[in-house]
């Protein structure tokens, strides 16, 4: 009889010389982190001191809370830019429209 084990991911690790998953195993008698490393193809797992799951969801909670709040931040960033880009053509739109509004009375008096 095959026992099913239930995973939680922790984190997607991106990074220049790793591509993996962290995986925590779900057992509350022995937590277990197990990690994948895609380049390498190599599979490893760590049996870590036992830790209440409590504790463990605060763990990853905080992890979660600051990558957030890092793309916020980004997001932000992002805003602010646009919304320069936004004042200059604004800006640029309204002396164009002035160079047109010279040109209509300069055309006006030469043809009539």
């Amino acid at each position: 009889m095959s026992k099913k084990i239930k995973f939680k991911l922790i984190h997607n690790c991106v990074q220049k010389e790793t591509i993996g998953l962290i995986l925590f195993e779900c057992n509350k008698n022995m937590p277990t982190i197990f990690y994948w490393n895609f380049a390498a193809h190599v599979y490893s797992y760590l049996v870590i001191r036992t830790i209440k799951m409590k504790d463990m969801d605060v763990r990853l909670s905080s992890f979660q809370k600051k990558k957030m709040h890092s793309r916020i931040r980004t997001l932000e960033d992002a805003e602010k830019d646009l919304r320069n880009d936004i004042q200059k053509l604004e800006l640029r739109q309204t002396s164009d429209e002035s160079i047109m509004c010279i040109l209509n009375q300069y055309w006006n008096r030469v043809c009539f």
